[in-house]
C-alpha cells in the first residue's frame, strides 16, 4: 500500500474521533477525493492529472493560501524551501527559496505610491533587454537595451563589434544608436559609429567623436578633440580648447577659436574663419568669405582671396592684401604694403609707410604719401597726388627739397604722363609742367577764372616809374624770341598806350587812349591803322569762321557769306582791273557764275543799254552775214546744269533748268563774233552774247524781204499773162460751140431731103 493510502486511513480515523458535524463535514469531503494508486490526489475530480501530486476541480471556488502579516511570514520557524504564504501587509504571494522570501510578482515593474520602479532590489539590480546578461557576455553582434545600475551607464541600440564591452561603459553616460561609445564619465553618444570618450563630452550623428572634457562633435565625421569644443556639421574638426567648428570640413585648431563655413580653418587663438576655405592662422585674426587669409596676429581678412598678412591688418573686398602692420586694405585688388598704410577702391597699392592709396590703380610709393584719383603716383616723400597720369618721380624715403611735394595729373595714359600743377617742396610751384623753375611757372594753354570788377581785377602789374611801361612777358624752354605786353597808363588819357611786342620784330599791336588801333604801326593815325605786310592781305573780317570781307595783297576786296576762298566769294572786285564777280573769280567786269538759282546765274533790270555810239565806230562795212549763215544755226531745247571748277576741272551739279538756245561751240563755227570762247577750258565756261545774232538775224529778213519782193513782180507778171490766156480760151470755147451747132443744123437739114 502507497504512503498516501496511509495518509488517507489516519485521516479518516482522526475524523471519526471528532465532534459529529466535524466528522460528517470531513466524510462528505473524503467522498470528493479520487485517490490514485498512480500518488496523485484530486479534489472534485476522479481523474487527477498524472503529472499532478493535487489536482482540484471547481468552476465556483479558489484556493485559499496561507495568510499573514510580514512580520509573522518571516517569523516563521525554519520554513520549508518551497514555503508558500500570502502576505496581507504587502498584498503579495511570498515563497521561501536559497534561504530567504522571494516575492511572487506578477512583471518586473510595479507602481508603488504613483511611482513605477522595479520589483526587484531598486538599489543595485541592472536590467537588460534582448539579450541574457550585460556585456561584455552578450555576443559581438546584437540589438540591446540595457542600464548598468553599477556604472550608471544606460545603451539603446546595435553593436556588430565589443562597442558596449565594460571599458566602453564611462560613468552615468548614455548611448543610443549603431556602434555608439559613451566612454567618457557622464557622456554621452547618439547615432552610429559615434564616439564620447572626453568627460562629460557629447557626440551625435554618423562617424562623430567627442574626446575631451565637456566637448560636442554634431553631424556627420566630425571631432570635437578640444575642452569645451563644439563640432557640428559634416567632417569638422574642434581641436583647441573651447573651439567651435561648423559646417563642412572646417578646422578650429586654435584655442577658443571659431571655424563655420566650408573648409574653414581657424589656427590662431581666439581666430574665427567664416565663408569658404578662409583661414584665420593669425592669433585673434578673423577670416571671412571666399579663400580669405588672415595671417597677421588680431588681424581681419573679409571678401574674395582677400589677405591680412600684418600685425593688426585690416582686408576687405576683392583679392584684397593688407601687408604691413596695422595696415588696411578695402575694395578690389587694392594693396596695403606699408606700415600703417591704407588701399581703398580698386587696384591701388600703398606701398610706402602711413600712405594712402585710393581711386582707380593709384600708387603711393613714398612713405607717408597719399595718391587719389586715375592712375596717379605719389613717389615722393610725403607727397599728394591728384588727378590722372601724373608724372609722379622722387625719392620715396626721404625729403627732397627739389621733389614734389604736390602734383595734380592731366596725362592720358602711362605713357604719356602730365601735371597740370605741381608743386615742389622748396615753394615752386609750376602749372603746365612739373619742373617748375620758378616761384610760379606757367606753362602751356591756361586760364584764370576769378570773380572781378573794374576796381578789383584779376591780376595787377605796377611800374613805379611814372614814365616807363608795365610789362608781362611770355617765352617757353625751345623758343628764342618772347612775347611782352607793355603797358603804361597816363594822366592824360590820349597819351596813355598799351603795346603787343614781339622780340626781334617790334610791336605788332599797338593800342592808344586815344581810340586809335594800329596793327604794325606803333603811332597809328586813325581809328584802326593796318600797315600790312607785302606779301600778307591787309584785312580779313570773319562770322563764325567765315570770311565776310577780305583786302587782298594785290589790293582787290572779296564780300560774302563765305569767301575765306576767293572764287567763293559773292562779290569780289580785282585790284586795277576792277573785274566784280558773284560767287566766283571774275575774267570780266561784272561775273555772275553758271548756276541755275535764279539769285546766283541771273540779272534782273529795267534796262540794260549797250553803247552804240557811231563816232566812236571806224571802218564800217556792210554785215557779211546773212541768211545762209541763219539757216546754218541749230536752235536745240536742254536741260542747263549749275556748274564750277575744282581741281578737276569743270564739275557739273544735279541742279538745272531746262531751256531753249544754241550751243555755243557750234555757232562758233558760223558766227564767231557771238561766242566768247575761254582761255582755259578748265577754268571757264563758253559763252555767247545772243544780241550779236540781231544784226544777222536783222540782215537775213532784210534778204529774205528782198526776194520776196521779186517773186511778187514775178507773181503779178503771171497774173496778168494767165488772165489774157483765160480770155482767149473764152473765145476759143464760143467759136467751137458755135461750130457744133451749125454741124448739127446741117446734118438735120439733109435728112430731111
Amino acid at each position: 500500500m502507497s504512503g498516501l493510502t496511509h495518509h488517507y486511513i489516519f485521516v479518516k480515523r482522526l475524523i471519526m474521533k471528532l465532534s459529529p458535524h466535524i466528522t460528517l463535514a470531513c466524510y462528505l469531503a473524503l467522498l470528493s477525493f479520487s485517490v490514485g494508486y498512480s500518488q496523485s490526489v484530486g479534489i472534485n475530480t476522479q481523474t487527477p492529472d498524472s503529472s499532478a501530486a493535487l489536482e482540484i476541480k471547481s468552476t465556483s471556488q479558489g484556493l485559499l493560501i496561507p495568510r499573514m502579516n510580514t512580520m509573522q511570514r518571516t517569523g516563521i520557524d525554519d520554513p520549508a524551501e518551497g514555503l508558500l504564504v500570502f502576505d496581507s501587509q504587502e498584498g503579495t504571494f511570498w515563497y521561501f527559496q536559497d534561504s530567504s522570501w522571494e516575492e511572487l510578482r506578477a512583471g518586473v515593474f510595479k507602481n508603488e505610491n504613483g511611482v513605477v520602479r522595479n520589483t526587484g532590489d531598486h538599489a543595485s539590480e541592472d536590467f537588460v533587454f534582448g539579450a541574457a546578461n550585460l556585456p561584455p557576455t552578450v555576443q559581438a553582434l546584437d540589438t540591446l537595451f540595457f542600464f548598468d545600475k553599477s556604472r550608471g551607464a544606460f545603451r539603446v541600440g546595435s553593436a556588430d563589434s565589443a562597442s558596449w564591452k565594460t571599458d566602453s561603459l564611462g560613468w552615468s553616460s548614455f548611448a543610443a544608436g549603431r556602434n555608439t561609445k559613451a566612454i567618457g564619465r557622464y557622456s554621452s553618444a547618439f547615432g552610429i559609429n559615434t564616439k564620447a570618450t572626453g568627460t562629460a563630452s557629447s557626440a551625435f550623428g554618423s562617424q562623430t567623436s567627442a574626446t575631451d572634457f565637456a566637448a560636442v562633435a554634431f553631424g556627420s565625421g566630425t571631432k570635437a578633440q578640444g575642452s569645451y569644443s563644439v563640432a557640428f556639421g559634416q567632417n569638422t574638426e574642434a581641436i583647441g580648447s573651447r573651439s567651435t567648428a561648423l559646417g563642412n570640413s572646417s578646422l578650429a585648431s586654435g584655442s577658443s577659436s571659431f571655424a563655420a563655413g566650408s573648409d574653414t580653418e581657424a589656427i590662431g587663438i581666439n581666430s574665427t574663419a567664416i565663408g569658404f576655405r578662409s583661414k584665420a592662422n593669425g592669433n585673434y585674426s578673423t577670416a571671412m568669405g571666399y579663400r580669405s587669409i588672415a595671417n597677421g596676429s588680431q588681424s581681419v581678412a573679409m571678401g574674395f582671396d582677400s589677405e591680412a598678412n600684418g600685425l593688426y591688418s585690416f582686408a576687405t573686398g576683392f583679392r584684397t592684401v593688407a601687408q604691413g602692420t596695422a595696415s588696411v586694405s578695402i575694395g578690389r585688388q587694392t594693396e596695403a604694403i606699408g606700415n600703417y598704410s591704407l588701399a581703398i577702391s580698386r587696384n591701388t597699392d600703398a606701398i610706402g609707410d602711413y600712405s594712402i592709396a585710393s581711386g582707380y590703380y593709384t600708387e603711393a610709393i613714398g612713405d607717408r604719401s597719399v595718391s587719389l584719383g586715375h592712375y596717379t603716383k605719389a613717389g615722393s616723400y610725403a607727397s599728394l597726388a591728384l588727378g590722372k597720369f601724373n608724372v609722379g618721380l622722387g625719392n620715396d624715403s626721404t625729403w627732397v627739397a627739389t621733389e614734389p611735394v604736390f602734383e595734380i595729373g592731366n596725362g592720358t595714359s602711362d605713357g604719356a604722363r602730365a601735371n597740370a600743377l605741381t608743386v615742389l617742396k622748396n615753394g615752386k610751384t609750376g602749372i603746365g609742367t612739373h619742373l617748375p623753375d620758378q616761384l610760379l611757372d606757367v606753362r602751356g594753354t591756361s586760364q584764370i577764372k576769378l570773380n572781378s570788377s573794374i576796381s578789383s581785377p584779376h591780376l595787377i602789374l605796377h611800374e613805379e616809374s611814372t614814365t616807363d611801361f608795365a610789362r608781362l612777358k611770355f617765352n617757353n624752354s625751345n623758343a628764342e624770341t618772347s612775347w611782352t605786353i607793355a603797358g603804361r597808363p597816363k594822366s592824360d588819357t590820349t597819351s596813355s598806350q598799351l603795346h603787343f611786342y614781339l622780340e626781334g620784330v617790334g610791336n605788332i599791336m599797338s593800342v592808344h587812349g586815344s581810340d586809335r588801333v594800329g596793327i604794325r604801326k606803333t603811332s597809328p593815325e586813325s581809328a584802326l591803322h593796318i600797315n600790312a605786310k607785302p606779301n600778307d592781305n591787309g584785312l580779313r573780317v570773319q562770322l563764325n569762321n567765315n570770311t565776310r570781307f577780305l583786302v587782298l595783297k594785290n589790293g582787290g576786296i572779296s564780300m560774302g557769306a563765305n569767301n575765306n576762298d576767293v572764287t567763293n566769294s559773292d562779290v569780289y572786285i580785282a585790284n586795277q582791273l576792277y573785274f566784280s564777280g558773284i560767287n566766283n573769280l571774275p575774267t570780266h567786269r561784272i561775273h555772275l557764275p553758271n548756276d541755275s538759282d535764279d539769285a546766283d546765274g541771273k540779272g534782273l533790270a529795267y534796262e540794260w543799254a549797250v553803247y552804240s555810239d557811231g563816232r566812236v565806230k571806224k571802218n564800217v562795212e556792210p554785215l557779211a552775214y546773212g541768211l545762209a549763215d541763219v539757216l546754218a544755226l541749230n536752235p536745240v531745247s536742254y536741260n542747263h546744269h549749275s556748274s564750277q571748277f575744282n581741281t578737276n576741272g569743270l564739275q557739273l551739279t544735279n541742279e538745272f533748268e531746262s531751256e531753249i538756245g544754241f550751243i555755243a561751240q557750234e555757232v562758233h563755227q558760223v558766227i564767231a563774233e557771238a561766242v566768247n570762247q575761254p582761255t582755259n577750258e578748265n577754268e571757264a565756261l563758253w559763252s555767247m552774247d545772243y544780241e550779236r545774232l540781231v544784226p544777222v538775224l536783222v540782215k537775213a529778213i532784210q534778204e529774205l524781204a528782198s526776194d520776196n519782193d521779186a517773186l511778187l513782180g514775178q507773181l503779178e507778171r503771171q497774173t496778168a499773162m494767165n488772165r489774157r490766156y483765160e480770155m482767149r480760151l473764152t473765145q476759143i470755147e464760143s467759136i467751137m460751140a458755135q461750130l457744133i451747132e451749125q454741124g448739127d443744123s446741117e446734118s438735120s437739114n439733109t435728112s430731111m431731103k
